[in-house]
């Protein structure tokens, strides 16, 4: 029997190649269709959980110890974060958070005056707590919690120079 040539070879692999192609066209597709498949939509009927899950999440837990604590996927944490900000699910874990931020920095103000009126705490121990709770009901209510400056100093013949050109583009 004769060696085979590469001419020959290659024939007989031709009818194979289609079949190999869909096959692997078909696992890609399988896996695909499983990596869609943790969408969170299951873990979703548990209203219990997800209010666990998104308050937890709006309260500032990351994806990666809200799994660890429900025992979910993070990849179906983040599919469920996703959804709920798209479709305005967050705002209402958002309110209820800062109601309750505005009444711990309202109860922290109150105990920082009956601590240092009373002289059981200096004054300088209890308003760095409060600060940090002014801080992030500020946050999450929007607003801004820190100012930024930036500051140019200028001669004053660039002043100068600034003031013609701001008078030759007005005219």
């Amino acid at each position: 029997m004769k060696p085979a040539t590469d001419n020959e070879e290659a024939d007989d692999l031709q009818p194979v190649l289609p079949v190999i192609l869909a096959e692997a066209d078909q696992r890609l597709a399988a896996v695909f269709a499983s990596t869609a498949a943790f969408s969170g939509t299951l873990t979703e009927r548990d209203q219990s959980l997800v209010d666990s899950i998104l308050s937890s999440f709006v309260a500032g837990a990351t994806q990666r110890q809200i799994a660890e604590r429900f025992k979910v996927s993070r990849n179906t944490i983040a599919q469920m974060v996703r959804r709920a900000e798209a479709d305005g699910r967050l705002e209402p874990y958002k309110a209820r958070l800062s109601a309750r931020l505005g009444r711990a920095v309202e109860a922290g103000i109150e105990h920082w005056t009956e601590a240092v009126e009373s002289g059981k705490v200096s004054a300088s121990q209890i308003p760095v707590a409060v600060g940090i709770f002014t801080d992030k009901k500020l946050l999450l209510d929007g607003e801004a919690t820190s100012r930024v400056e930036h500051v140019q100093r200028i001669s004053p013949d660039q002043l100068m120079e600034e003031m013609k050109k701001a008078s030759i583009a007005l005219t």
